[in-house]
């Protein structure tokens, strides 16, 4: 895949990850073991709404405590790192963009190169 090609569809998952976690339900997640266990989940991943009370309590059997875990800690994060990564590649291409090519340009334009290749390489192309 070309780097423009794979920038696009970077960004477009970014967007796709913006949007879901527009429609998610917002707070503080947090993982703990359930008396109501499903046969094979034991954990659950569980959202405690911003109430003092806390008893804003919302479910989603999970198998295995690490799978949990991540799950819980997505909530808010992957939204932060779609939004950085956007901000990244927009900022990196427009100083790259803007160079004017000279002599005394072409480390930094490397340098700008190499850093959008870095971003792409840490998207393998079955997450996009």
């Amino acid at each position: 895949m070309k780097q423009e090609q794979k920038i696009e569809r970077i960004r477009a998952k970014c967007q796709k990850i913006l949007e879901l976690g527009k429609l998610r339900t917002q707070g503080r997640w947090d993982i703990c073991t359930t008396r109501y266990q499903q046969p094979g989940y034991p954990y659950a991943v569980l959202h405690y709404a911003d109430k003092p009370e806390g008893n804003d309590v919302i479910s989603a059997h999970v198998r295995g405590e690490s799978n949990a875990a991540f799950i819980a800690s997505c909530a808010g994060t992957a939204e932060a790192m779609a939004r950085s990564t956007l901000v990244a590649l927009h900022r990196i291409i427009i100083m790259r963009d803007s160079m004017q090519v000279g002599v005394d340009r072409i480390e930094l334009w490397d340098e700008c190169n190499l850093l959008i290749d870095c971003i792409l390489e840490s998207w393998p192309d079955e997450l996009l």
